[in-house]
């Protein structure tokens, strides 16, 4: 993927927001969508049960970068049980265990490295609070 750069002064890029609506609008869509991010990582280490953290994250990461097919959805970036644990401040052997447990739920499966999820209402049924599917756009 190629990127372009650019570096500014503050002030240059506060006249230029003002003077383009169209820029201000792409800042303030990029900004929200940044703080929704962050805000559900905050929301995500709430969850004292490791059961629930890693529910919630599989949840989340569905909602950014699952492919849905029929009724399971597939997480197919190489999602190691580590990279998992790091993101929700949990060991990754408690990782491990809780995902081996839920595959024995039969909730999700588990691929080389890929994710499915089975049962994305019953991955949600693990929270303690009210939360829909729709949260995470599923």
């Amino acid at each position: 993927v190629e990127s372009l750069l650019f570096r500014m002064p503050l002030q240059r890029f506060e006249a230029f927001a003002v003077s383009s609506p169209i820029a201000s609008n792409s800042v303030i869509r990029q900004l929200a969508y940044q703080f929704h991010i962050y805000s559900d990582r905050v929301d995500n280490l709430e969850y004292k049960k490791p059961r629930q953290r890693l529910a919630y994250r599989i949840l989340f990461l569905a909602g950014r970068f699952g492919e849905k097919n029929r009724n399971v959805i597939t997480l197919s970036g190489p999602l190691t049980h580590q990279l998992i644990a790091d993101s929700i401040n949990l060991a990754r052997e408690t990782v491990s265990r809780e995902m081996e447990k839920m595959e024995h739920d039969n909730l999700i499966i588990r691929q080389n490295h890929h994710i499915i999820i089975k049962d994305v209402a019953g991955l949600t049924s693990l929270l303690d609070k009210d939360l829909r599917v729709t949260y995470w756009g599923l």
